[in-house]
């Protein structure tokens, strides 16, 4: 080859000097070299190759996975992540599509918005390795966005202890003063407020009874109970259902509603009155956990406060020391 380059140099060269041929030979020929190279190279660079990853919407926690294919057979190749040391398997193609054993974790704390990006590379060709891996398709990238919220099937939320009914009972009041006397017009509601209907083997026992004190005495200590009336409103309490009872009530020689003194001789008086529920009017009227979701509401109370007329002087009720206003002791289940 030296002699043609030299050669060919004589004959497109005007000057004969031999030093000069040598280096116009050499030049000549790392020229047509180069050419001869980057022709090959160009032959066995030839291809066509895609990159595909699923899903292409992640959210934290996911597995990226991928799927190839190369035009040229007999290749390496392998997915790498973009500005990341990470790869997968390197895996020797031969032809159609490949996928990709190793897939790729969404960090759990990647943020919404986050994009990952990878690139297919070749790492060798047919009979050669390849001095650095040389990508042939890419990038393609996954984004993060937020998981979705999960939303529970109507009555998935609500546990096997809650699926039961609930008797509520609640109490309202009017009062009038007229003649000394105070009527009382007191409303009693009974609710299924639980999840399921209530049934039961007896008809529920709907109540009024009312307690009286004479402070600084409390209710526990007078023992003044009095039952006014019982209503049976049925075995059945469909979930939602409500029952509503009317009962009048009077209060005798009332000298005045509240606890203002008057010119008659009159002490303060107290009454509570209670509306409640219960399974039966029987010798077992406490209902079970399955028949009542919670035994807190099945009462209802309201109070009044009066001066009440007593004849001659007044007695004092001393050496009783006064507490704290609640429910009688017989409500204390």
């Amino acid at each position: 080859m030296y002699v043609s380059c030299c050669r060919l140099a004589d004959r497109e060269s005007r000057f004969h000097d031999r030093r000069k041929c040598m280096r116009k030979s050499i030049s000549l020929c790392l020229v047509l070299t180069l050419a001869v190279v980057v022709v090959l190279f160009a032959g066995t660079e030839a291809f066509s190759a895609t990159l595909n990853i699923k899903p292409s919407a992640a959210t934290p926690g996911a597995t990226l996975t991928f799927t190839a294919s190369d035009d040229l057979a007999g290749t390496q190749i392998m997915v790498k992540q973009t500005n990341s040391p990470w790869t997968s398997e390197r895996v020797m193609f031969g032809s159609g599509t490949v996928s990709f054993n190793s897939g790729f974790t969404v960090p759990s704390g990647a943020a919404q918005g986050t994009k990952f990006c990878f690139a297919l590379v070749r790492t060798a060709i047919p009979q050669r390795q390849l001095p650095s891996p040389v990508q042939i398709a890419g990038p393609v990238c996954a984004s993060v966005v937020q998981a979705a919220k999960t939303v529970p099937q109507a009555g998935a939320a609500i546990t096997t202890a809650q699926l039961c009914p609930d008797p509520v009972a609640k109490l309202t009041m009017t009062k009038s003063l007229s003649g000394g006397t105070v009527t009382v017009k007191l409303i009693g509601t009974v609710c299924n407020e639980g999840t399921v209907d209530y049934v039961g083997t007896d008809s529920l026992d709907a109540f009024f009874m009312v307690y009286t004190r004479h402070p600084p005495k409390t209710y526990a200590q007078e023992h003044d109970l009095k039952d006014i009336s019982h209503h049976a409103i049925g075995k059945k309490l469909v979930k939602g259902q409500c029952k509503t009872i009317h009962q009048t009530y009077t209060i005798p020689n009332v000298a005045s509603l509240g606890n203002v003194a008057t010119v008659e001789a009159s002490r303060q008086a107290v009454k509570q009155f209670v509306f409640g529920v219960d399974r039966n009017l029987g010798n077992n009227p406490s209902f079970s956990n399955k028949e009542n979701c919670s035994n807190t509401n099945d009462r209802g109370v309201v109070e009044l406060e009066y001066r009440e007329k007593v004849q001659g002087p007044v007695q004092q009720i001393k050496d009783i020391k006064p507490r704290t206003l609640g429910l009688p002791d017989q409500l204390k289940r």
